[in-house]
């Protein structure tokens, strides 16, 4: 059915206004994850969406997302999806890939526990973590009302490290256009 709709001029980016989702996203969830559509829809040119790539284990996309932006690891689905967050999602997928990429995020960031704390080979594992910079700069400006000059530092690792993901993502891409 979604192949004919397609074919007869569905668009795979449309977005619902009560739910504001896609047909990727519908194929993804309810506690279902419909992988030959989802794929499908991808391959038509449906918007690869944070969420449905947990779903659908493509780490490379997942990654690279989290690299432009640590903050989804806290975003939550809609209500439909009982609010869950990605590690939810991941581990309701089965996606052990991706179980093990938002474990040691939410683990070596600091959310989770004080990086102090951590005996000092983790500390300074915590550093190649891009979301610790993203907690740095967060409860900088919301908790301390701290400013740009300070949080400079941080900004700028969170800006390198989402470089580099969108530079690895692209060398990703130009390997499967090959």
């Amino acid at each position: 059915m979604v192949r004919r709709l397609v074919g007869a001029g569905a668009d795979v980016r449309a977005s619902g206004a009560e739910h504001a989702s896609t047909p990727l996203g519908w194929a993804t969830s309810m506690g279902r994850v419909h992988a030959e559509v989802a794929t499908y829809l991808l391959e038509q040119g449906a918007e690869a969406e944070f969420f449905p790539c947990v779903a659908l284990g493509r780490l490379a996309e997942v990654r690279a997302a989290l690299a432009a932006d640590p903050r989804l690891l806290e975003n939550a689905q809609g209500p439909l999806e009982h609010h869950r967050r990605p590690l939810h999602l991941a581990v309701l997928a089965s996606q052990l890939a991706m179980v093990s990429t938002f474990l040691p995020a939410f683990l070596l960031s600091g959310f989770m526990f004080a990086i102090s704390v951590m005996p000092a080979p983790l500390r300074a594992i915590t550093y190649l973590v891009p979301a610790r910079y993203f907690l740095v700069v967060t409860r900088g400006i919301f908790l301390k009302g701290v400013g740009i000059p300070v949080l400079r530092v941080d900004g700028l690792l969170m800006v390198a490290y989402a470089a580099v993901g969108l530079a690895l993502a692209v060398m990703a891409f130009k390997k499967e256009l090959r």
